[in-house]
């Protein structure tokens, strides 16, 4: 990984008062409203941003020890690592 991540410092978690829409939180700082139609549905897209530090996180470790034990010929296993690198640029806002 050539940077370090800059959001907000997990653990993430979610919040809601009920008449309003639902809070991403970490620690006392509000990290974004999020709101749905369905609230089913809103609450599952909040699980998931929720969980994105500890995502980011583990994806990067498990790179760390997979990538050298790719042999380079097994197109699929490129295409992982690959989306896996992806993936985390993306996060990172490269």
């Amino acid at each position: 990984m050539t940077s370090e991540p800059k959001w907000t410092p997990g653990p993430w978690y979610t919040a809601s008062d009920f008449v309003g829409p639902y809070r991403l939180v970490a620690g006392d700082t509000t990290i974004a409203q999020i709101g749905h139609d369905d609230a089913q549905t809103c609450v599952a897209n909040c699980a998931l941003i929720a969980a994105a530090p500890e995502l980011y996180e583990a994806l990067a470790r498990l790179l760390k020890w997979v990538k050298p034990l790719v042999s380079g010929t097994d197109r699929e296993e490129i295409d992982s690592i690959e989306q896996a690198c992806v993936a985390l640029r993306k996060a990172r806002g490269e």
